[in-house]
């Protein structure tokens, strides 16, 4: 009977990390990573590296449905649109400045664009620099985006993949209340 408990928790647990997707990030997202990293100045330490699949994302979703939503945007619903996400977090080990430049932002454009990805926002502020990149495929539908985002102390990079349109247009929806619009925008070519 005790061998019993102890198997099945085992099961349980093996079935747990298998179908949440957990055991590490994959080879594409691994290319992406030695692309960027090998692209640019400083030495980098990974701090976090992590997949989520979508037996825990809809786990996740199951726990969201218990919890009270004081805003109107449909969380379980975005849940359930999504695939996988992995996320990198490397710390930078110099101390060192990064210098943020145009010439640098172009250059991670160009290695996305070797990934067959495209920019939709990319922007240099101060001591950071951010881009946001779609997989360039032949349907109107968003299944696949990275965000790439260095500053001075770490480079972050994360991979979402599923239906993404229902995301995008809450996040700009969300960010249309917030912007000021008076403000004059640089634009980078």
């Amino acid at each position: 009977m005790k061998n019993k408990k102890y198997l099945t928790v085992i099961l349980l647990g093996v079935m747990l990390v298998t179908l949440s997707g957990c055991i590490g990030v994959n080879r594409n997202f691994k290319q992406v990573r030695s692309h960027v990293l090998s692209n640019v100045e400083g030495s980098f330490k990974k701090e976090a590296e992590f997949r989520v699949g979508k037996g825990l994302i809809t786990l996740a979703g199951m726990f969201v449905s218990f919890a009270e939503n004081e805003t109107e945007v449909d969380v379980k619903g975005i849940l359930r649109n999504l695939d996988r996400v992995q996320v990198g977090i490397y710390k930078n080990r110099n101390s060192e400045r990064i210098d943020f430049s145009r010439a640098g932002l172009v250059s991670l454009c160009e290695i996305m664009e070797d990934r067959g990805m495209y920019y939709i926002v990319r922007s240099i502020d101060n001591d950071e620099l951010t881009g946001v990149f779609l997989h360039d495929n032949d349907t109107d539908e968003i299944r696949d985006m990275y965000v790439v985002h260095f500053d001075q102390r770490e480079l972050v990079i994360v991979e979402i993949k599923g239906d993404l349109d229902d995301i995008i247009a809450i996040a700009l929806q969300e960010a249309n209340h917030r912007i000021d619009f008076t403000e004059s925008v640089a634009k980078i070519d």
